[in-house]
């Protein structure tokens, strides 16, 4: 399983098979509203992206990557990309190409604007 979606938020990688080590996805649907797109290597996150499709999916939501869980903020108009760092994934809002689309660009959208969409990112113990 790549992604897992329920009321307290996403789950990246909660069970990924191991003929799947590396690997990457582009445009999955998770609720909600929320599409994803997700580069790993060795079963380790290495790029997540979300957007919103919807109104129902801007707004804050809780991410869990491994023991890692924070607060991501979705804003339409706008990618939110994580990457590893440290012992967190900060994250950055970059513009869509197409401001009034609600879509996921693939996982190597360029360019990286606002650093303050994770709202304290805390490891999961």
């Amino acid at each position: 399983m790549l992604v897992q979606s329920d009321t307290k938020g996403l789950r990246i990688l909660p069970a990924l098979p191991a003929e799947l080590a590396s690997g990457r996805v582009s445009g999955l649907a998770a609720g909600p509203g929320v599409t994803v797109g997700l580069r790993w290597e060795h079963g380790n996150v290495v790029e997540l992206s979300l957007a919103p499709r919807n109104s129902a999916a801007e707004g804050i939501h809780q991410e869990r990557i491994g023991n890692w869980t924070g607060s991501v903020e979705l804003r339409p108009g706008y990618l939110t990309r994580l990457v590893p760092a440290g012992n967190g994934f900060p994250a950055s809002l970059v513009p869509l190409p197409n401001a009034g689309a609600h879509h996921c660009a693939d996982a190597q959208t360029q360019g990286e604007a606002d650093e303050g969409a994770v709202k304290g990112s805390e490891p999961h113990g």
